[in-house]
């Protein structure tokens, strides 16, 4: 399986008091339009996937919904409470798990350290992070039969700034 793993885009200040709840918290105007850029740097390496996972939080789910929309709408997409900050990478694995065979390129939207701490999981097995992801980055694992633990590896990392270059 191949498994992009894309944090949300350039959102709202945390504790702002326009958003009372965090969960809330949208992309900015220059997120939105720096998602749509990275899209289109995507869309330009011919990247593919059979279904985009979204966590449930506003940013998340926005951008989930750019890339949707810049990829192929017809494109499944879902959301999954295992991708919430607080959610369970174990659950979120064990999903992905049952989803295959019929699935083998999935893009999974959420939040640092969530993010981080599953690519370091499936990487090497340990907990203390070999890649940050900033705002918009995207990495690549492959990830041949999925579980909780080391099952894969890393085979590229984008920055905004790249994937934007590319478009």
């Amino acid at each position: 399986m191949d498994l992009y793993v894309l944090r949300h885009g350039l959102a709202g200040t945390r504790g702002s008091p326009e958003y009372p709840n965090d969960d809330e918290r949208p992309l900015t105007s220059r997120g939105v339009r720096r998602m749509i850029r990275q899209t289109r740097g995507l869309r330009s390496i011919g990247l593919s996937v059979d279904v985009i996972i979204t966590s449930p939080l506003t940013r998340a789910a926005q951008t989930a919904e750019i890339v949707h929309q810049g990829l192929d709408e017809s494109i499944r997409l879902t959301v999954s409470e295992a991708l919430a900050p607080t959610g369970d990478p174990a659950a979120l694995m064990a999903q992905l798990a049952m989803d295959r065979p019929s699935v083998d390129r999935v893009m999974i939207v959420g939040h640092e350290p969530y993010l981080s701490g599953l690519i370091s999981v499936l990487a090497t097995g340990g907990t203390e992070p070999v890649i940050r992801l900033k705002k918009g980055a995207l990495c690549k694992l492959r990830v041949p039969i999925p579980k909780h633990g080391r099952c894969g590896w890393i085979e590229w990392f984008l920055t905004p700034k790249q994937m934007i270059r590319l478009g």
